[in-house]
């Protein structure tokens, strides 16, 4: 990649407990894959390259999927 080019970043922020859901929310279904796997699935189409998450709670259930 050139000097001039530049790429775009994003970060999401998977972090929480989840409490109030009972479930974890990235890992939950959304319409054929998990809600995490959409919010980079959607991020790559708008032309985001280098995508970052950031985990804490279920970093081991997270991990694997990302």
């Amino acid at each position: 990649m050139s000097k001039s080019m530049s790429m775009t970043g994003g970060v999401i922020l998977a972090a929480g407990l989840s409490s109030r859901m009972g479930q974890f929310k990235p890992l939950m279904p959304y319409e054929g894959e998990t809600v995490i796997g959409r919010v980079i699935s959607n991020m790559r189409g708008a032309g985001i390259e280098r995508i970052a998450v950031v985990t804490g709670h279920n970093r081991q259930r997270l991990s694997p999927v990302v």
